[in-house]
């Protein structure tokens, strides 16, 4: 689906029309009635999703049901979140507390990858990029909210961009 169709389709649906708050080409669809963002689209680098093409490409980034993101990851074409970290003691398979969800709720959550990258490469707006809140601990295990996200580990200098 091209930006055009997309935009049409949310237009048709939902009412909503594209919102750019950082005058560049990525932009937000919101809710007609609280306007409150429901989709981000963003322009990446394909290598940055894994994928063989050095290319910009749209990524849609969708407010979804935490029920649907199992399903959802199993489809070719839909990707993990990213979280902001410039805790080093990170690593794949640590589990770690981060904000989701509307109301920034803390939920536990598996890191399933480590990447750096530098002020030019980051692949989402740093400022709407949410961050790591600590390492779990053993107390930390009854949040029921458990689901698989990917960590970009930005160096310091980067974090307040």
């Amino acid at each position: 689906m091209e930006r055009k169709e997309l935009f049409e389709w949310a237009k048709e649906i939902y009412g909503a029309e594209p919102d750019y708050p950082w005058n560049d080409w990525n932009c937000v669809l919101r809710h007609k009635n609280n306007k409150k963002w429901f989709a981000l689209v963003v322009e990446v680098n394909a290598r940055k999703l894994g994928l063989a093409e050095d290319k910009t490409v749209d990524v849609l980034n969708i407010k979804c049901d935490p029920m649907m993101i199992g399903s959802l990851r199993m489809k070719e074409g839909f990707f993990p979140a990213y979280y902001i970290s410039d805790d080093d003691s990170i690593q794949v398979g640590d589990f770690v507390i981060v904000p989701a969800g509307k109301d920034n709720h803390e939920a536990v959550v598996e890191v399933v990858k480590k990447e750096y990258f530098t002020e030019e490469d980051v692949p989402l707006p740093m400022e709407k990029t949410k961050h790591i809140i600590r390492k779990c601990t053993e107390d930390d295990f009854d949040l029921r909210d458990r689901r698989k996200f990917c960590v970009i580990d930005v160096p310091r200098q980067y974090e307040n961009l």
